[in-house]
């Protein structure tokens, strides 16, 4: 079996509607579909593939376009939440990006103590290793505009929600052993580089940057571990049928691709929805889907049947990434998550004996109390930073009026809205270390950046007695953060200029409605 990763990095904002409906908000799903990437590479390969190629390819669910889930903080793989997992009512069960495995219970093997209450864990993804993470969607208010008055028109006023530009996905591609290698490298080859991705492509929004890496083989257990119940966790919509080719929403061990037992409904925990896509080209609806939701699991009893322990695809749909299975997953061996990282069965049976359980949650102390620490520390450095930036930026517009003679009433520079699209390029990475080398280039070199070359504002000329020359606001900025990385390396690079952008916004806002209100009065 072929298989590739794909990494994702989406450089504006990606909208991706969780449903066809142009009534009420629009919400977005997040995480690329599969069949996004799907018309991706269709988009690119169709029409140069001969009518065989392209039903293998895109049709016949040999080539599996999967979907791409955010990564977590250590930019490990996810996975949907399984719904088997509950914490009790009112009580955290992650923090900072990482699952708390002793807040977690997983209910198809045991219940909560006496008088809490279960509350099902359902939003954001975890990885193998009890990562966490949930992407950040943003709401961007819109109006058509009126062709002949070239104003915004009447009653057309509407909102996108989509994935916060900056937010990093992994994706897998697979495909079957038997076919033919340079086939599979030329689907390969449609996803390395610059993608359109999602709804508005021909605006603002869609434009993501993709990386296409080989993966080895999965080394695979062919038992289970021998439990009984054994999980199945769905990784993505599932669409089955019955014996008799009807929908269903109770599948057997057969749909599963299992070789025989049969599923325990008692235990398992499922979700369910319905929809159909739509289809471009035919310009209608498709017929309705009956789906198991992601995140869904079913409790296996093998009997005395045995699997391949690990991921495959079963059921309907699965070219478009539906159908995607994990049996047996380590997460969910235990009542609480079992990380893969996390050490023997022996030796945390050793632990037991020798330390009592309360050691256990000290160190969970400890390790909150030292983040809190080091995340404290470094939001002080991050404020500590800001006044004397400040004061040097807003000495930029006044040299700015100097050098072209302008009264103190006149605009120059960027506005109070451009400072506060700096503060929206930046919030993605605010707080992550290995964010800082993305920093200048989310903000001067991207396309969409709030601070490129072509940017008013950014262009007005001022004198620099560091270089003793004329430079733009824009290389006097670039080099105040440049600057500020070499002789800080500590800092929260990215947070430090969210708190400058929004003091210099605010400052310009209040200047401006001073001014405004002071030739009111007169």
């Amino acid at each position: 079996m072929y298989r590739f990763e794909l990494s994702i990095v989406a450089e504006d904002d990606l909208i991706l509607s969780e449903r066809s409906a142009t009534e009420g908000a629009h919400r977005s799903l997040d995480h690329v579909p599969g069949s996004a990437l799907l018309g991706v590479a269709a988009a690119r390969l169709y029409r140069r593939l001969s009518a065989q190629d392209a039903f293998i390819v895109f049709h016949s669910g040999r080539v599996r376009f999967g979907n791409a889930y955010p990564v977590d903080a250590s930019g490990m793989p996810t996975q949907p939440m399984p719904l088997c997992w509950f914490r009790p009512k009112g009580v955290a069960f992650h923090a900072d990006g990482r699952v708390t495995a002793d807040a977690v219970h997983n209910l198809s093997l045991g219940r909560l103590p006496p008088n809490q209450q279960p509350q099902q864990c359902r939003d954001g993804y975890v990885s193998a290793q009890g990562g966490y993470a949930k992407p950040r969607l943003r709401h961007t208010l819109k109006t058509a505009i009126d062709p002949e008055t070239g104003r915004a028109a009447d009653a057309q006023l509407f909102g996108y929600e989509g994935i916060c530009a900056g937010t990093r996905l992994r994706g897998l591609l697979e495909a079957d052993a038997d076919l033919p290698s340079s086939l599979l490298d030329a689907v390969a080859a449609a996803f390395d580089g610059k993608l359109r991705i999602g709804r508005s492509r021909s605006a603002e929004f869609g434009m993501a940057r993709c990386t296409v890496k080989a993966m080895p083989a999965v080394a695979v257990d062919p038992n289970p571990g021998a439990c009984d119940p054994c999980f199945v966790w769905l990784l993505s919509d599932a669409a089955f049928c019955d014996a008799a080719g009807m929908p269903t929403s109770q599948p057997d061990a057969a749909a599963l691709g299992l070789p025989g037992g049969e599923i325990d409904w008692s235990l398992s925990h499922v979700r369910s929805r319905r929809f159909s896509a739509w289809n471009a080209h035919r310009g209608g609806f498709e017929r309705e889907r009956l789906l198991l939701a992601k995140g869904s699991v079913l409790a296996w009893r093998p009997g005395t049947a045995t699997a391949t322990q690990g991921q495959h695809s079963a059921g309907l749909y699965t070219e478009a990434g539906f159908g995607r299975l994990w049996v047996a997953p380590p997460l969910l061996q235990g009542l609480h998550p079992v990380s893969k990282n996390a050490d023997s069965a022996a030796a945390v049976e050793a632990a037991a004996v020798v330390a009592p359980a309360i050691s256990a949650r000290s160190s969970d102390l400890l390790d909150w109390l030292r983040g809190q620490s080091e995340s404290g520390a470094r939001a002080s450095r991050s404020g500590s930073a800001v006044p004397a930036l400040q004061k040097q930026v807003l000495g930029w517009y006044r040299a700015v009026r100097s050098e072209s003679g302008l009264a103190d009433d006149v605009a120059v520079g960027p506005s109070s809205s451009q400072w506060r699209d700096v503060v929206s390029c930046l919030e993605a990475l605010a707080g992550k270390e290995a964010a800082r080398e993305q920093v200048a280039m989310n903000l001067f070199d991207e396309p969409a950046a709030p601070c490129g070359e072509k940017r008013p504002g950014w262009q007005d000329r001022l004198w620099s007695v560091g270089s003793n020359r004329l430079v733009t606001f824009r290389e006097a900025f670039r080099e105040a953060v440049d600057k500020l990385a070499r002789d800080q390396p500590d800092i929260d690079l990215a947070n430090t200029l969210i708190l400058l952008a929004r003091a210099v916004s605010s400052d310009l806002g209040r200047r401006n409605a001073d001014r405004h209100s002071t030739e009111g009065s007169r």
